[in-house]
């Protein structure tokens, strides 16, 4: 039975109701950082290219903002990967990094690689060199760029082809060298670790070699604690250390020196031998004797390799023949761990290259190797990690600061 008396709060209810709706909840928006400067894919046409029309690929990224902005090109090492797959590229974060400074930032593709035509082990320096050229002319082209603030920052091979570009008579406003040979191309590649590697493959004899020092340094501390704690002097504990890290250097430096002398035989060999097939017969057996792990398929590819035209050519490379004439302001900058241009030979070679260049600005960065990156703890050499750490902040700041003095 209906209760008649509740019926007019029922209605009372409903008129509410309808007249106050419950909220709707707005759906969640989604918020993104806006980009920090604008990025495009762009195409350089060069004198160089075997199709000018396609040419020479790249990444230009730009500050906000009407300009005119001061502008650099990044000139990669030799054979360096695709941009877009090296994550830990030293010339990715330097271009994040400059761009972010209020510079105007080109990352150029190798040839061979990302949009570049090409192949890049039959490249010359020549034609790098031109490549660099048109890359800035193109800048100096382009709207809301100052043409009178467009440098080259360059590494490895990279840093070479910005110090021959620098000689040119359309040079660049100043110039980055990371990493450049000072030695011919014989000798630097004879002291190099990895001479077998392929590009962006970790030194595993390296790594190994490190972690084996990184053991014995852990055992020699380990045996000066026990010692400490049966009393004996703590000078003594010391000079343990110390006669331990006296001995694995010295043995570093006779492998180094041994591997030196293998490998400067056979680049001789390649430099002498002019038929091809005859060198590489002779290169992938003596590969076998230096690199025993080595498979003999894989010694075969190398020597492929090494007996390429590039590699032919480089071998007589000589960076000291154009540095006389670079004028513009220029930094030099190694790290002191870089082993596949080792600071103590060529950066002496280059500073006397460039003695008559006022404007040199040397600097060494402790501890960093090749790829501007910091050593990896002692716990992960022991544990034989081959993980690659990032580009250090000290180099990227150490550029930047340069850079920016130049282009004020």
């Amino acid at each position: 039975m209906t209760n008649k008396h509740l019926l007019p709060s029922f209605i009372v209810l409903l008129m509410v109701c309808l007249l106050n709706p419950a909220p709707v909840q707005a759906a969640p928006v989604e918020t993104r950082e806006a980009p920090a400067y604008k990025t495009e894919q762009i195409h350089v046409s060069s004198p160089s290219s075997p199709a000018p029309e396609i040419g020479l690929g790249g990444t230009l990224r730009t500050p906000w903002g009407a300009g005119p902005f001061p502008a650099i090109v990044l000139l990669p090492d030799v054979h360096s990967p695709a941009p877009a797959a090296d994550d830990y590229s030293l010339l990715n974060a330097l271009a994040d990094y400059l761009t972010r400074q209020g510079v105007a930032v080109l990352r150029l593709d190798d040839r061979g690689t990302g949009h570049s035509v090409g192949v890049a082990a039959a490249t010359s320096g020549t034609q790098l060199v031109a490549d660099a050229q048109s890359a800035m002319a193109y800048l100096r082209a382009r709207p809301g760029i100052d043409p009178l603030r467009v440098g080259l920052l360059g590494h490895g091979e990279g840093a070479n082809v910005a110090l021959l570009a620098g000689a040119q008579a359309a040079a660049p406003a100043f110039l980055v060298a990371l990493g450049a040979a000072g030695v011919n191309g014989q000798e630097l590649l004879a002291r190099q670790t990895s001479l077998v590697n392929q590009p962006g493959e970790p030194d595993t004899a390296q790594i190994a070699w490190a972690a084996q020092v990184a053991r014995a340094m852990n055992a020699a501390r380990h045996e000066a604690k026990k010692l400490l704690a049966t009393g004996a002097n703590p000078a003594q504990t010391q000079l343990r250390i110390a006669q331990e890290q006296l001995r694995l250097t010295t043995e570093a430096r006779k492998r180094n020196d041994a591997l030196y002398k293998r490998q400067y035989a056979l680049l001789e060999i390649i430099r002498q031998t002019a038929d091809n097939a005859q060198a590489q017969a002779i290169v992938a057996n003596m590969l076998k004797q230096i690199y025993p792990a080595l498979s003999p398929a894989a010694a075969q590819a190398r020597a492929g390799q090494l007996t390429s035209p590039w590699y032919r050519t480089f071998l007589t490379f000589n960076p000291q023949a154009e540095l006389a004439k670079v004028a513009c302001p220029t930094l030099l900058l190694h790290g002191t761990a870089d082993t596949q241009v080792p600071l103590a030979a060529n950066l002496p070679a280059l500073e006397k290259g460039l003695k008559t260049n006022k404007r040199v600005n040397v600097q060494k960065l402790d501890g960093l190797n090749h790829e501007f990156q910091a050593p990896l703890s002692e716990q992960a050499l022991a544990a034989g990690t081959t993980v690659r750490p990032t580009a250090a902040t000290d180099a990227l700041e150490t550029v930047g600061e340069w850079v920016m003095q130049q282009v004020k």
